[in-house]
């Protein structure tokens, strides 16, 4: 009785945590179908033409993703124009369209935004924490996951690693530090 019992908890264990087992450098994302803030559904294949597409799992209410907020920007500045496309996907459960798309207003936010109702892409990619990043190709491959930068404090910032890895990817050279450790505040599910 007791070695079925271990056995059902371990297979229980190994079920749960194999629904947020994040999607690696080499795997293929899923596309999605999301609103977006310009009141239009998104999907990943429609930047299918780009040399990368850089998905940001972001929160309202996160002070690390908000920290970010203007780095973003920053890199959306530089990159745009190099025809890379910036993502930012809201997955938090109390966070609705309407407040991303005032967030996205009020924060001058030039990317597209969309809202992940019920956490599905999150989970699907496996995304853990706001600020997350996928740097994708135009398959939808992962090319790079993990932080924007090593430091939620922009002065003690020492690698910049999604510009590094996105300066690599247009120089067509494979990402030479194609994972790195995420972190800020974890994605509130519904589930």
């Amino acid at each position: 009785m007791k070695n079925w019992l271990l056995k059902t908890l371990l297979a229980l264990m190994f079920i749960s945590l194999g629904a947020f087992a994040q999607l690696t450098p080499g795997q293929t994302a899923p596309d999605v179908n999301l609103p977006g803030n310009d009141g239009k559904n998104h999907s990943f294949g429609e930047f299918s033409g780009k040399k990368a597409i850089v998905v940001i799992f972001m929160s309202i209410d996160c002070p690390v993703s908000n920290a970010y907020v203007e780095r973003i920007a920053a890199l959306f500045d530089e990159f745009s124009g190099k025809n890379v496309e910036f993502v930012g996907v809201f997955s938090n459960r109390r966070e609705d369209l309407p407040a991303v798309t005032q967030y996205a207003a009020e924060k001058g936010i030039k990317y597209t935004v969309l809202r992940d109702e019920d956490n599905k892409v999150a989970d699907e990619f496996g995304a853990q924490f706001t600020p997350e990043v996928y740097v994708l190709n135009p398959q939808r491959v992962i090319l790079y996951h993990g932080r924007i930068d090593d430091s939620q404090r922009e002065k003690h910032v020492r690698r910049k690693d999604l510009q590094e890895a996105l300066a690599e990817v247009l120089a067509g050279k494979p990402v030479s530090e194609a994972r790195t450790k995420s972190f800020g505040c974890s994605i509130k599910r519904s589930k």
